[in-house]
């Protein structure tokens, strides 16, 4: 089995098109949902994540918590959840 990270967030209020998604605090990828599946991750490293919610009208929200995981050996699984703050669009 692959190692890979799969986040996933409840989606901010507003009409959002688009997610920037953060890995180690430079931009890795956009997503149109609100989950996203990291295939390029290596067993024993440590990363990073955080999301910026695109909205309709052009504005961007400011990041979600940073969300931090250490890719474990073979076989064992986690799940991590979080969202977003209560951010206002700026």
């Amino acid at each position: 089995m692959d190692n890979s990270v799969q986040l996933s967030w409840d989606a901010p209020a507003g009409e959002v098109t688009l997610y920037h998604l953060y890995r180690d605090d430079l931009f890795y990828s956009t997503c149109t949902s609100n989950h996203f599946c990291d295939s390029q991750v290596q067993v024993g490293e440590e990363y990073s994540y955080h999301v910026l919610a695109a909205y309709e009208d052009g504005n961007v929200s400011g990041p979600s918590n940073t969300f931090h995981i250490e890719i474990p050996g073979a076989g064992a699984q986690y799940v991590l959840y979080s969202s977003f703050e209560d951010l206002e669009p700026f």
